[in-house]
């Protein structure tokens, strides 16, 4: 009769064990569980900290994630504060690594741009490095789990040890009200 029970306890202590060492370092990340692997690549240009051109000029968005915008001198659109820093980031990350890309259910946003997630050839997947330094923030979208529960746990360790955009600085983001720390809902402001 405890059987089951057991082995619902033990599955979950197992999991709690490798959510431990890939929180200490001593485990990579696992790619989320329900993507194929759709695509790879020896080189790219980054276009953004969450954007990425394939030498065809096949636009890639990464999933999961939102970067701080980052915008060219030239364009009508001003960056936010850390958006080149994001960029720069993920451009020294991805140097001299061939990428290969994951794809879910829905594979293009309505601009035509490919949805991915991206792991390097050392097996370090990308959206988590990035979110676990600070660079950029956990953004799931609506009704895709594959490595949200990964990835928020990456950004609330990044936000603890005030990594990159979770600094506290005179550029923040926060509550939309202002109070509830714990909500998500988020607005950024320039002090």
């Amino acid at each position: 009769l405890l059987f089951g029970p057991v082995l619902c306890i033990q599955a979950a202590t197992n999991i709690l064990i490798k959510q431990t060492l890939v929180a200490q370092k001593q485990l990579k990340p696992e790619m989320p569980a329900g993507l194929t692997a759709c695509g790879h690549h020896k080189k790219c240009t980054v276009l953004s900290g969450d954007h990425i051109t394939l030498e065809g000029g096949t636009v890639l968005i990464l999933r999961g994630i939102k970067a701080p915008e980052y915008w060219p001198v030239s364009a009508p659109y001003k960056s936010w504060p850390y958006g080149a820093k994001a960029k720069s980031a993920l451009t020294q990350y991805l140097a001299g690594h061939p990428i290969t890309l994951y794809c879910g259910k829905k594979k293009l946003t309505h601009a035509g741009e490919k949805i991915v997630h991206l792991m390097r050839d050392d097996n370090d997947w990308v959206q988590y490095w990035l979110v676990e330094k600070g660079h950029v923030y956990s953004f799931p979208a609506a009704g895709v789990a594959a490595g949200s529960a990964s990835l928020w746990q990456s950004e609330k360790r990044a936000r603890q040890q005030e990594r990159g955009v979770r600094k506290k600085t005179s550029h923040t983001v926060g509550t939309a009200n202002g109070k509830d720390a714990n909500r998500r809902c988020y607005h950024y402001s320039a002090a």
